[in-house]
């Protein structure tokens, strides 16, 4: 089995489902926002299914750029979004979490916390209490360094339309808790929908005021280590949709370019294999997205159990995945203060 052979067969079924079950119907007064790393190659698969005339072309999807690392940094100063960037899981002292989790640097880390702050041992979500109170103890401050990464990331959401138009805003992504659809909900008091392969916590969600509503297309109020796999191995989804960039750490506006997207400069974090050697990812994902194309022509349908068999089949099996992929299976795992996570660990080699 080829590279592409590959994509046809390991993504494709999920890639077609998915985005059916996101479009039937009517989607008249609707904007669907392809979310972070994960958005890129869903937007490209709306996008030719489009040309190929078997999509409505009056829909409106826009690839937006976003990661959980900077809305966690520009809601530094939001005491309500503490809820959200404290509670995965993390072991380590304070700096290190400012450093990965919010991607701060060591001299701005330094101008706030004292040395004894920052050499703090945590453990979250169970020290979350004591990580507000240094929080709040250092509101402005905190506030004060994330200000223009903030201004610069609201003028890029006015410019992309979200929380402008008054029409229904949908997110897409892979999912499970909703975390960015929320932050961005916080951040623009916009309420959404959010469409997702899997939900852990369906339904409407309360966010300032603003409902966040969250539908799992394949599965619904399912945990990690349920038993779920393809949620407990949820990551061999995540290495592979994703964009050629790392995920998004800073942002800002060049007063000198053209006023259009070039303005806005993007920063990105450390790379992984499916980053470093993106055209065989594309490769791969042609082959998805070809199987996409065939089955809305066709009218072809996979059921949730059809799905599950398939995943567990790849996921679980080595020898299913074609050694010429393998080590795209990698990705960043900023958040929780750690380096890669490869395919070695995936598959738990």
């Amino acid at each position: 089995m080829n590279i592409k052979e590959f994509g046809q067969n390991f993504f494709g079924p999920l890639l077609s489902q998915y985005l059916k079950s996101v479009f039937e119907g009517s989607n008249e007064g609707h904007l669907y926002y392809c979310l972070a790393r994960e958005g890129h190659f869903i937007q490209a698969a709306i996008s030719e299914l489009k040309k190929q005339g078997l999509l409505d072309t009056t829909i409106d999807s826009r690839y937006l750029i976003v990661s959980r690392v900077f809305m966690f940094k520009i809601l530094l100063g939001a005491p309500e979004s503490w809820q959200f960037s404290l509670s995965p899981k993390f072991e380590g002292n304070l700096q290190t979490l400012l450093a990965h989790r919010f991607n701060l640097s060591q001299t701005i880390i330094d101008s706030i916390l004292s040395e004894a702050e920052q050499t703090t041992d945590i453990n979250l979500p169970e020290d979350i209490d004591t990580v507000k109170a240094v929080f709040l103890k250092h509101h402005n401050e905190l506030s004060s360094v994330v200000s223009g990464a903030k201004i610069a990331y609201l003028a890029y959401l006015e410019y992309k339309g979200f929380g402008v138009d008054d029409i229904e805003h949908n997110v897409l992504d892979i999912g499970y808790s909703g975390t960015i659809q929320k932050l961005l909900t916080l951040l623009t008091s916009t309420s959404t929908t959010g469409h997702y392969f899997i939900a852990s916590k369906p339904g409407t969600h309360v966010v300032a005021g603003n409902n966040v509503q969250m539908h799992g297309v394949f599965k619904e109020g399912v945990k990690l280590g349920d038993g779920h796999v393809m949620l407990d191995r949820s990551l061999f989804l995540e290495s592979l949709l994703t964009a050629p960039s790392a995920q998004l750490v800073d942002l800002r506006i060049n007063p000198l370019a053209p006023d259009n997207e070039e303005k806005f400069e993007f920063f990105y974090g450390m790379r992984a294999n499916c980053q470093k050697q993106f055209y065989l990812l594309q490769e791969l994902m042609s082959g998805a997205i070809e199987h996409v194309v065939h089955c809305f022509k066709y009218d072809i349908e996979y059921s949730n159990d059809d799905l599950d068999n398939l995943y567990e089949q790849y996921v679980s099996k080595p020898n299913m995945i074609p050694h010429g992929v393998r080590h795209l299976f990698e990705i960043d795992d900023a958040i929780s203060g750690n380096a890669t996570i490869s395919y070695q660990q995936l598959f738990q080699l």
